[in-house]
């Protein structure tokens, strides 16, 4: 029994990495291993090497070195230096493409991939850059990936502004019984200043199934993508659903920081299960915004949506902190300063039932913001809302005239300081409050039920000049610019 736990619990490090075979002398056997030295590598490596790349078309050697590995698998380990291809490198199943460390082996692609395309294949210690694509690979990335079971560890990537992503999985089987894409790891993994998106997860239109499963994200960061050049208008530093539906992801300490767009992005139509985010950092998005080129349409830290759970993460300085929508998810322990609107929230019904626990908003125009739309079990609890050093001109929490069935949200436990109102709701029907401790405001309660306490005096609903047209996608927050400077 005790050696059972052992094993599963050695099984259960090791993630998809496959123990040593034992041979019938009892000792492990080697994993087939081939090298490959760089043009620049150093005299000893090339020495040593199986395989010497001249600088030019160095894919053929890449390539020549996997396709030498037995069909059970093994590893092709890169020496120090840089590798120049110029076509794609296509990793066969049970392989490992290695290198000496991010900052140590490079591999420049111009208008070429390194395709995944193949189960049980990884990458790791290696920084990737791709350039110049044409049409046939515009819609694919640097590292690019539509099998299952695959692995990217200690990889740092860069792309220009013609290819769709840095890193990209995609269900793209339009067989009549498409296989899922599942098991897919990404591990202190890095897209810097790239013109385009920095991970993308994603379905073709023929895909017969759209489904992506079992994915993490630990450690890995999106910085800076679309901000100098961009693929798209709608550059995102992680977009975890654009045209899939996404089962059981955990993103676990990532950071999105400075890209064009949201920094962790999933589109509302797509279904989301289990979907978890801990520890997470999302700062100064909406750079679409911030330099003035347009109206940023997203510019949140987060979106949110569906069967998610948000755990002690931050938001600071983008557009929108946490921008949610679609009913179903939990917020808990998370923060936003600083951004224009903290937590902006519509059409909370569908599934019905959103948490916002023991969260807090400091430095807002708007900290809570409720834009649109029906709402159904909708409860804030143990809230900390703070206008910070400045006073306030708004509401701690802003309820507009086009929020139906007001009486389904439920703000209780609660602290509000500094702002002109504690809670401005403009709709028809009462907000329900329930232990919520107001300081500094001119009213604290405009239009609410509170609950447990003696009726406060009827104060006339607060007339906000907000324009909420409708928009591309439902659930999705539109705000007159005048509105929010004012």
């Amino acid at each position: 029994m005790i050696l059972a736990v052992i094993i599963a619990i050695t099984a259960f490090h090791l993630g998809n990495q496959a123990a040593p075979e034992i041979t019938p002398d009892g000792s492990a056997a080697q994993t087939p291993r081939v090298t490959v030295a760089a043009s620049d590598s150093s005299a000893a490596a090339r020495a040593s090497a199986d395989y010497l790349c001249d600088g030019v078309n160095d894919q053929q050697e890449i390539q020549a070195a996997l396709n030498a590995l037995p069909a059970t698998g093994g590893e092709v380990v890169l020496s120090r230096g840089m590798f120049r291809c110029t076509e794609t490198i296509v990793m066969p199943s049970n392989a490992a493409l290695l290198g000496q460390g991010a900052g140590e082996t490079a591999i420049e692609l111009e208008n070429a991939i390194i395709y995944l395309q193949h189960e049980n294949a990884s990458l790791q210690d290696l920084s990737i850059s791709g350039y110049r694509y044409d049409w046939k690979h515009q819609w694919d990335a640097p590292v690019f990936i539509t099998a299952s079971n695959v692995s990217i560890r200690d990889v740092t990537g860069t792309a220009d502004n013609t290819v769709h992503a840095v890193f990209f999985v995609a269900s793209m089987d339009a067989t009549d019984d498409g296989k899922i894409i599942e098991n897919i790891e990404f591990s202190g993994c890095r897209a810097l200043d790239p013109g385009t998106f920095g991970f993308m997860l994603s379905a073709s239109q023929n895909a017969t199934n759209k489904l992506i499963r079992n994915v993490t994200f630990t450690d890995c960061d999106a910085i800076n993508c679309g901000r100098y050049s961009r693929f798209d208008p709608w550059v995102t530093g992680f977009d975890f659903a654009e045209q899939n539906d996404i089962e059981n992801l955990q993103v676990i300490r990532c950071r999105a920081e400075g890209n064009w767009e949201s920094g962790f992005h999933v589109e509302s139509p797509r279904n989301k299960t289990n979907v978890v985010m801990i520890d997470c950092i999302s700062r100064e998005n909406a750079q679409k915004e911030k330099t003035g080129v347009a109206q940023t349409f997203f510019g949140a830290g987060y979106l949110v949506n569906g069967d998610m759970r948000l755990i002690n993460c931050t938001s600071e300085g983008n557009y929108i902190g946490f921008y949610c929508s679609g009913g179903g998810f939990e917020i808990v322990d998370c923060t936003d300063r600083a951004s224009l609107f903290g937590y902006a929230l519509s059409n909370l019904a569908d599934p019905e039932g959103i948490r916002l626990t023991s969260c807090s908003a400091t430095g807002e125009l708007y900290p809570i913001f409720f834009g649109r739309g029906d709402m159904a079990g909708v409860v804030l609890e143990n809230l900390t809302i703070s206008s910070g050093n400045a006073s306030g001109e708004k509401a701690g929490i802003t309820v507009t005239h086009d929020v139906l069935n007001a009486p389904e949200i439920l703000v209780q436990d609660s602290r509000i300081q500094g702002y002109q109102y504690g809670i401005n709701n403009t709709a028809t029907d009462a907000v329900r409050v329930k232990g919520v401790e107001v300081s500094g405001a001119v009213v604290e309660f405009i239009n609410c039920d509170v609950l447990g306490e003696p009726e406060p005096t009827p104060v006339a609903p607060m007339l906000l000049r907000v324009i909420l047209p409708s928009s591309r996608l439902s659930g999705t927050l539109c705000i007159d610019s005048q509105s929010t400077t004012q």
